[in-house]
C-alpha cells in the first residue's frame, strides 16, 4: 500500500495489510466501511469510501486506487489517500499557500485566488 501524502506509512505484503486492518478494527470496534463510488478502467479500480466507528468517534474519508491482476481476483497494489472527517468548526474555503506550494511568495491576491474547477472526462 502506498500512502503518497505520508510515504513512511507505506508498506508491502499481504501479511502487513492484514495486520494493519486487524489493528484498525481492534482499535476502533464496530467500524463500518461505506463505499460511495467505484470506477473501473482496465486493471485499475478506484473507490471512494468513508469508515466510521461510533464507539470511538473515528470517521475517515478515503480514495483508494487499486491495481488488480488481469483476472480481477487479486489486488497487487494500492494508493491510499485519506483524511479524518471534520464536521465541526468554521468552514474555510480559501486556497491556502501550504496546499499550493507553487504560489508561496506570490502576491496575496494570487495566493488566495480560487481556480476554476472543471469536470474531468476521465473521472
Amino acid at each position: 500500500m502506498i500512502v503518497p501524502q505520508q510515504p513512511a506509512r507505506g508498506f508491502r505484503g499481504r501479511d502487513q495489510e492484514i495486520a494493519t486492518l486487524n489493528t484498525l478494527f481492534e482499535t476502533h470496534p464496530g467500524s463500518a466501511v461505506e463505499i460511495h463510488r467505484t470506477a473501473v478502467n482496465g486493471n485499475e479500480v478506484r473507490t471512494e469510501t468513508t469508515t466510521a466507528a461510533a464507539a470511538t468517534g473515528m470517521e475517515m474519508a478515503a480514495v483508494v486506487i487499486w491495481t488488480v491482476d488481469p483476472a480481477g481476483t487479486t489486488i497487487s497494489s494500492g494508493r491510499y489517500y485519506s483524511e479524518a472527517v471534520r464536521r465541526e468548526g468554521p468552514g474555510d474555503h480559501r486556497v491556502h499557500p501550504r496546499s499550493r506550494p507553487a504560489l508561496v511568495g506570490a502576491p496575496a491576491a494570487a495566493r488566495h485566488a480560487i481556480p476554476e474547477v472543471r469536470q474531468s472526462r476521465h473521472a
